[in-house]
């Protein structure tokens, strides 16, 4: 899955876009939120918790930066973590 999918992935099955943000695209991002970022030739991943960054890693390939950060959001999203109970 690439980050145009993920969004999409997102949206139809109804993450709230407060728990995640994605490259910069305007959500606010506050405690326990979810992110991916392009940061040069890389992506980066990680959440955040009063202002630190916790769990960052760097990836080369899209998908795998797409699925921690799907691992990330298991943990902090319920409506998330519920649809992969179902699956």
């Amino acid at each position: 899955m690439n980050i145009v999918e993920l969004k999409e992935f997102l949206h139809h099955i109804g993450v709230p876009k407060s728990s995640y943000h994605i490259d910069s695209e305007g959500t606010v991002i506050t405690p326990g939120t979810i992110i991916i970022e392009r940061v040069s030739n890389r992506f980066s991943v990680y959440w955040t918790e009063r202002n630190e960054v916790y769990e960052q890693r760097y990836f080369e390939d899209e998908a795998e930066a797409v699925s921690y950060f799907l691992f990330l959001l298991e943990g902090s999203s319920n409506t998330y973590h519920r649809y992969v109970l179902g699956y």
